[in-house]
């Protein structure tokens, strides 16, 4: 039920294409449409990432994460517009979560 369309398209994005790869309540399909992720765990072939921006989870296959290299070194030109993935190396903690999201961080 994954596809490469699912790597690029938020959840709004597939309804109003209609597509039909993956359903709307598929962890799946990209949360939002930021380019600034932690690596929170893998599990049994599939990667939890978390944006740093909305706080949004997309649950994935591990094969379909491709990571951006130049981002990894702080070179990356195409910024927030690039089509692979900015996974940080290092995740946001709690405390530095719950410093910029206060209780959202804590209900979900």
């Amino acid at each position: 039920s994954y596809s490469f369309c699912t790597l690029l398209l938020t959840t709004e994005q597939h309804t109003k294409m209609g597509h039909t790869c993956c359903d709307d309540s598929d962890s799946a399909v990209r949360p939002c449409d930021h380019n600034d992720w932690d690596d929170v765990r893998t599990r049994k072939g599939f990667k939890v990432l978390r944006c740093r921006i909305c706080q949004g989870r997309w649950k994935i296959p591990s094969s379909y994460v491709r990571r951006c290299m130049p981002f990894l070194h702080d070179c990356c030109q195409e910024g927030e517009g690039c089509r692979l993935l900015h996974v940080r190396r290092r995740k946001t903690t709690i405390y530095e979560r719950y410093e910029q999201f206060g209780n959202k961080v804590l209900k979900g």
